[in-house]
């Protein structure tokens, strides 16, 4: 199911976790990462373990 950018960014404030910005999203599917940056949202395709071990560390 495609990202709705706009939805999912009313989901981050009922749930309360800040801001979209405070957001780290990994997808496998290009089109989610993109509606995911296009909200504000730090967003990285997953590619593979290693590449999310990267990910998360670099992100904190």
């Amino acid at each position: 199911m495609p990202l709705r950018a706009s939805g999912s960014t009313r989901a981050l404030t009922r749930i309360g976790t800040g801001t979209p910005e405070s957001v780290v999203f990994v997808d496998d599917d290009p089109g989610n990462v993109a509606a995911a940056t296009s909200a504000g949202w730090t967003a990285h395709l997953f590619t593979g373990l290693d590449d999310l071990r990267r990910i998360l560390v670099a992100t904190g």
